[in-house]
């Protein structure tokens, strides 16, 4: 049987951009404005001591969590913040939605 070509269904994702200053718009926004002080979207970064050397980097300013990989991940300003098809939050650099998403207006 010859190869075939696939091509994927477009799907819509939510998503919101992180300003730096904007984490209670981007956990109201995406949790739906309700409750989230037990599961946030989003929190303010906890400081280098809370991580190896290794992972350092005065641009992250907060996490976001990310309940497929059970673990918190770095969030820079200008970075967007993407709901999967799952539901769970992924960080995403402005670059890569640049090149990969068209940002609508919804």
């Amino acid at each position: 049987m010859p190869t075939k070509t696939l091509r994927t269904k477009p799907i819509n994702i939510k998503a919101i951009q992180y300003t730096g200053n904007n984490l209670h718009e981007v956990n109201a926004e995406m949790l739906g404005h309700k409750a989230y002080g037990n599961t946030p979207c989003t929190r303010a970064y906890p400081g280098d001591q809370a991580y190896p050397a290794a992972y350092h980097d005065p641009n992250i300013t907060a996490e976001v969590w990310n309940s497929a990989l059970s673990q918190w991940l770095p969030l820079k300003s200008g970075d967007w913040v993407l709901q999967g098809t799952s539901g769970e939050f992924s960080p995403t650099s402005a670059d890569t939605i640049a090149d990969a998403y068209d940002v609508t207006a919804d």
